[in-house]
């Protein structure tokens, strides 16, 4: 099997910097379907370069109305977990931009509604996560599942989602805040596992973790120019993974850069 040198050496730099934040601890499949839709958004952006924005104005005023924008910004954060079920570690939320309509029917008022890919990491350095054979996700304690030389243990669910945002704005020149809800759709659920013992790393991958397909959550973000932050909320009614699997809700903060 050729394995790529490319995903290889992007594990190795996320696992380094992993030891200060978790990044995406993501399987070779999973890079490369990352890296096929980065490739593919990239690639998008030249072709609707030509494409002109829809240039609606109000009476008597320059300001844009509506825009259409592909690819507009992308952003990392931490998920902050809370679970009855398992210990948290903070995990990670990395996301990339489709596409943003913006409406602008007041000076200092906008709507914006976009579509996102989104991929997200909760993790346990305390508790290993696995699928059982019903697909749903559980958790066990560590100690039940390697010796007690074992070191560097860590677990994560991780999965895969379109968000579509629908945001109210308040807008000040290059100064932009606002607030809004998500609705997401899941998709690519797995756990991975890994621990050293004996001189030996060992690593578990399990796929095909069942989850609800819909979901939901509120955010709210604060920028000026091209950089902003934001923060969203996951309620623990809005279960990401299946009934009968362990239970959790988080928080998510981070930091946009846009293009």
């Amino acid at each position: 099997m050729i394995h790529c040198v490319a995903c290889a050496g992007c594990r190795a730099i996320w696992r380094f910097c992993g030891n200060w934040v978790t990044l995406p601890d993501l399987s070779d499949e999973s890079m490369k379907k990352l890296f096929a839709f980065l490739a593919a958004a990239l690639l998008a952006v030249p072709a609707f370069s030509q494409v002109e924005d829809l240039d609606l104005t109000l009476a008597q005023s320059n300001d844009e109305v509506v825009s259409f924008e592909m690819v507009d910004h992308i952003g990392y954060g931490f998920n902050i977990a809370q679970s009855d079920a398992f210990e948290p570690k903070t995990g990670s939320h990395f996301f990339v931009n489709v596409f943003n309509l913006n409406i602008r029917p007041a000076e200092n008022f906008g709507i914006s509604i976009g579509a996102d890919y989104v991929f997200n990491t909760i993790r346990s350095e305390k508790s290993a996560f696995f699928v059982d054979e019903n697909k749903k996700v559980q958790a066990i304690d560590f100690g039940d599942m390697v010796g007690s030389k074992a070191k560097k243990m860590r677990s994560n669910i991780e999965y895969s989602s379109f968000s579509f945002p629908v945001l109210l704005k308040g807008l000040f020149g290059d100064f932009h805040i606002g607030a809004g809800a998500e609705a997401v759709l899941n998709f690519g659920g797995h756990t991975y596992t890994s621990y050293q013992e004996d001189n030996n790393k060992y690593e578990i991958t399990q796929r095909k973790a069942k989850l609800n397909t819909f979901t939901y959550d509120a955010m709210a973000f604060i920028s000026y120019n091209e950089l902003g932050a934001f923060v969203k909320y996951y309620p623990k009614s809005s279960k990401v993974l299946a009934e009968g699997s362990v239970d959790y809700s988080y928080w998510t903060i981070g930091v946009v850069i846009g293009f």
